[in-house]
Order: structure tokens, then C-alpha cells, then sequence
């Protein structure tokens, strides 16, 4: 099932749930972590609670997460990564997961880097021996090898659309391949191949044993970041309109284990 709407000002949290964790005052955050930040909110325990993020980049999620009744660790591989997050307040430390240990977590949440662990069976074991009794194992990832060309080529309408009215700055490789080529039909985005098969994440999480629900939902809009009010989500609502219809295919992934 896709998630529900989400708008671009949240409660404190990017990263989080409209639960007991919610914070009092209001932010705006990119549509991304927003997006992001209303799963994990809604799946987070009721309560006040402790939350490793694992694989932070710059913090945004984390740093949003903390500001509820959240106490949020954070973690990263990259230098700068770290650095960026500690910026924002976050407890960010540099570490190789999962080789990291700092006591047991109500919440360990991987938002689009699960993928890139090198063992993900020793990676997803080792999440759940560091969650506490209830605790929950939040993913949040995409599957890029279930994209079709209609989908590709609703992208690509987009993209051009927004470029053409010069109110999209091509930032993004995939953005940018994508307004580079003349045939749109069976064009693929393309990934790195040392990230993990996405049918292999799932196979991992479910072999724990734990309750598993996935949810898919829309991921393109992502790559459509534009600093004009309302755009970008406005195609978030397309693209989730459009998979609802069966029009093109969902290609984020969710994944709640415990």
C-alpha cells in the first residue's frame, strides 16, 4: 500500500511518526525527509524511546528525530557525513555497522542504506540483538530492478517539463541521464552494482523470524528537487495517484520487522 500524504512542514522529527514522540514546534523539512520522517514516526514506539539511525549522511532525519521525546544515536562510515550531522546537533559517531554497540534501542532505522551493507544476514541479525524487548527494525529503501518504461518515461516527462520551464536545476545523475537521452523506451536508472539485490533485503528481514510488513510507495519524486514552493510535492501526489491507478510502478520499499 502507498504511505499517506505528507506535507512538506512536520512536527520537529524529519525522520519520525505522528505518535507520543511528536515534538511542539514546527519545521520545514525537504519532501524527502518528510516523506521519510511520517513512516518511521508512525512506526516508532508510543512512547518515549531511544533510536539508532544507521547510515545518517548529513543528519537531517536524525537531527529531527531527536528533537522529539527521541533520544537518537546516529552513525556513519563517512568523515563528513558525521561532521554535517554534529553541525545539526546530532549524537553522530563514525562507525562501521554493525560493528557498533552502545547499549540496546527501542528503534534502529536504515533510510536507504541497508542496501549498502557488505553482509546484509549478519547486518540484519545483529540489528535485532540490539533492540530492546518491542523494539522494531524500521528499512526504507527502493527497488529499482521492478521499474517499467512507462514509469521511466513519466520521469522523463517530468524532468523535461520542469527543466524546459527552467524551475529544475539538474542536479541528480539519474535526472540527468534521463534528459540526456533520446530514446526513453527501455531505459533503466542506473546502480551501482556492489549495492544488494532488493528481493535479498527482504529475504534477509524475513528470515528473522519477527513479524514483517513491507509497504510500497512512491520514490521518484526524490530525484525532482526544485526550490519552487509545492512543486516537488506536488509530484509526489501525482506519482502516488498514478500508482494507485496501476499506471506506473512503485518502486520504494518499506519494511517493519517486530
Amino acid at each position: 500500500m502507498t504511505s499517506p500524504p505528507t506535507n512538506a512542514s512536520v512536527a520537529h522529527a524529519p525522520g519520525g511518526r505522528n505518535g507520543s514522540c511528536a515534538g511542539g514546534h514546527r519545521q520545514s523539512v525537504p519532501i524527502g525527509i518528510a516523506h521519510t520522517v511520517a513512516f518511521v514516526r508512525h512506526n516508532l514506539p508510543r512512547r518515549a524511546c531511544r533510536v539508532l539511525e544507521v547510515g545518517c549522511g548529513d543528519g537531517q532525519l536524525a537531527a529531527a528525530l531527536q528533537n522529539s521525546r527521541c533520544a537518537v544515536v546516529a552513525i556513519d562510515e563517512d568523515v563528513t557525513a558525521v561532521r554535517m550531522s554534529r553541525r545539526r546537533g546530532v549524537d553522530a559517531r563514525r562507525a562501521h555497522w554493525p560493528r557498533f554497540h552502545d547499549g540496546l534501542f527501542d528503534a534502529i532505522v536504515f533510510a536507504r542504506s541497508l542496501h549498502e551493507c557488505d553482509d546484509l544476514n549478519e547486518s540484519v541479525v545483529y540489528a535485532v540483538q540490539q533492540l530492546r524487548p518491542g523494539g522494531r527494525l524500521l528499512v526504507e529503501d527502493f527497488d529499482f530492478a521492478a521499474v517499467s518504461a512507462a514509469t521511466v518515461m513519466w520521469l522523463h516527462g517530468v524532468a523535461s517539463g520542469l527543466a524546459a520551464a527552467r524551475v529544475l536545476p539538474v542536479k541528480h545523475w539519474l535526472v540527468a541521464g534521463l534528459l540526456g537521452k533520446r530514446a526513453v523506451i527501455g531505459v533503466r536508472p542506473e546502480v551501482s552494482q556492489n549495492l544488494q539485490d532488493h528481493d535479498a533485503v527482504r529475504q534477509f528481514l524475513a528470515s528473522t523470524g519477527l513479524p514483517l510488513r513491507e509497504e510500497v510507495t512512491e520514490y521518484l519524486f526524490r530525484y525532482v528537487e526544485t526550490e519552487f514552493p509545492g512543486v516537488q510535492e506536488r509530484i509526489r501526489q501525482t506519482e502516488a495517484k498514478l500508482i494507485a491507478a496501476g499506471s506506473i510502478e512503485a518502486l520504494g520499499r518499506r519494511f517493519v520487522v517486530g
